[in-house]
């Protein structure tokens, strides 16, 4: 979808200050890539220890796609 009316929004459960969007789905993850290696590179560049990642529930890799208006 790219109406300029959908917004999709990313988030990093371990990493709360990496927030993103996108117009598109594609976008929005080209968008979190980009987050994610600057704040790692930040968290690297200041010395401040990467957090450990949160226990999945299952062993499938979760994407919550949540419509707000």
């Amino acid at each position: 979808m790219t109406d300029e009316k959908w917004k999709f929004n990313v988030t990093f459960p371990d990493f709360p200050e990496c927030i993103t969007f996108g117009n598109s789905i594609e976008h929005a993850l080209e968008m979190a890539k980009d987050a994610l290696k600057l704040v790692v590179g930040y968290y690297i560049d200041e010395n401040i220890p990467l957090p450990d990642p949160s226990q999945m529930l299952d062993d499938r890799n979760r994407v919550f796609l949540i419509e707000c208006k």
